[in-house]
């Protein structure tokens, strides 16, 4: 008999992943409560494959405290487990009292309300989603019903709404023709951070319901890989995939240009619980670098439709107009010669 799953937000980046990874175990009839829009192929991957009811809720989609309420309200008495897609950027607003690895146990905020609503002003996303996690505690202890936190770093991986990874990749291989250096903030060029891959976080979830443990519940775990990395090294390894030296493209201390990564000042997250208490693993670096590198360098030459807004954002924001013919003709004869 399948198993039912309702899905808040599953047809962004990493929900639609779990979705799909959800679909391939032939297990599942699933529900997806979306805003409505399906870039990328989900449309034919996913969308077509939903069905109706749910043992589980998987909230992907959960920013405000508001709208966790109103759907843990309506569906009262109606899920399981209710498994909610937070973020290390909670730690921003909390008062980490030790050195090293940033653990699950220090999402706590400050005992000065002075010093919670300085960080909550300067932090709001992770202000709003430690609120969400406070009001499903809040509602676990009136409704009785498990639930799971689960704190995604920065994240990459094929299909990113966000396209940063996708923006840099092109900066660096039109390089020559957008001739602007590279947009690289001192203060968060060397910065270690924590990341992790959509595939990964995906099959966390679906491990999690395929061996259902009591023992985890109503608890927060980081997910991330055990490496750290700098927004200087991805970008290295991405010129050294083009076989450029690194030495010949220049980088500019600007904070001009809004920046994916690394998303939080804090540094690393530690992931020994997860793998304690998860099982968790990830896919090994090199790996997930090329899968991600090779998708969008061949979404670049096949993907018109999700191409074509990316680079009409790097028109306005990177590229100076002087160049946006020769931009726009680079981008062309790259697609023509890779269709030979």
């Amino acid at each position: 008999m399948s198993r039912n799953l309702l899905i808040l937000g599953g047809n962004g980046f990493i929900g639609a992943e779990t979705v799909k990874q959800f679909i391939q175990t032939g297990k599942y009839d699933i529900t997806v409560v979306n805003r409505g829009r399906w870039p990328w192929d989900y449309e034919e991957t996913v969308k077509k494959h939903v069905n109706v009811h749910y043992e589980a809720v998987i909230d992907f989609s959960g920013y405000v405290p508001q709208v966790v309420q109103k759907a843990i309200e309506f569906l009262d008495g109606r899920f399981g487990l209710y498994i909610y897609i937070s973020t290390d950027s909670v730690y921003e607003v909390c008062a980490k009292s030790h050195d090293g690895l940033t653990r699950e146990e220090d999402a706590v905020r400050p005992a000065d309300l002075g010093e919670q609503q300085r960080l909550n002003e300067k932090d709001q996303y992770g202000h709003k989603k430690l609120e969400c996690e406070e009001l499903i505690v809040l509602e676990h202890e009136k409704r009785k019903f498990p639930y799971l936190f689960l704190r995604l770093c920065d994240v990459f991986g094929s299909r990113n709404s966000e396209e940063k990874w996708w923006q840099y990749q092109i900066w660096i291989k039109f390089y020559d023709v957008i001739a602007k250096p590279i947009y690289l903030p001192q203060q968060l060029a060397d910065m270690p951070s924590s990341y992790v891959t959509n595939e990964d976080v995906a099959r966390t979830v679906v491990a999690i319901l395929e061996s259902p443990n009591s023992a985890i519940y109503n608890q927060a775990f980081n997910l991330a890989w055990d490496d750290v990395f700098t927004l200087r090294q991805l970008l290295t390894d991405m010129m050294s995939e083009y076989g450029r030296n690194p030495n010949e493209i220049q980088f500019e201390d600007s904070m001009q240009y809004w920046f994916y990564f690394p998303s939080v000042k804090r540094g690393p997250i530690s992931t020994e619980k997860s793998k304690r208490m998860l099982g968790f693993t990830t896919t090994p670096w090199r790996e997930a670098f090329e899968k991600t590198f090779y998708f969008y360098e061949a979404a670049l030459r096949n993907n018109a439709k999700d191409r074509e807004p990316v680079i009409e954002e790097m028109l306005r924001e990177v590229v100076d107009e002087t160049q946006h013919d020769q931009f726009r003709q680079a981008i062309a004869a790259n697609c023509a010669n890779e269709s030979r």
